[in-house]
């Protein structure tokens, strides 16, 4: 099986931010997770938007990352009601 694969990576960064940033799995249907950080120390992840399909993604994934500030973020699976 392929991993998913991501949009936006930062890896081994110290003191970063990401924020308003409207990030975007959807539309093309793409299985992909949306905001990764890896190995990152004292950042941010403020006011962004990240769009999913259905399957089993992260829409803001923090590995092996600390002190990292997760604030307004809005995510939205696009799950679809049974």
């Amino acid at each position: 099986t392929a991993s998913a694969q991501q949009i936006i990576a930062v890896v081994g960064a110290d003191n970063f931010a990401i924020q308003n940033l409207t990030v975007d799995g959807h539309t093309n249907g793409s299985q992909v997770n949306g905001i990764v950080t890896v190995q990152c120390t004292n950042g941010a992840i403020a006011d962004c938007e990240v769009l999913l399909e259905e399957a089993h993604n992260y829409g803001i994934w923090l590995v092996l990352s600390d002190h990292i500030d997760v604030l307004d973020n809005r995510i939205d699976g696009f799950a679809r009601g049974t």
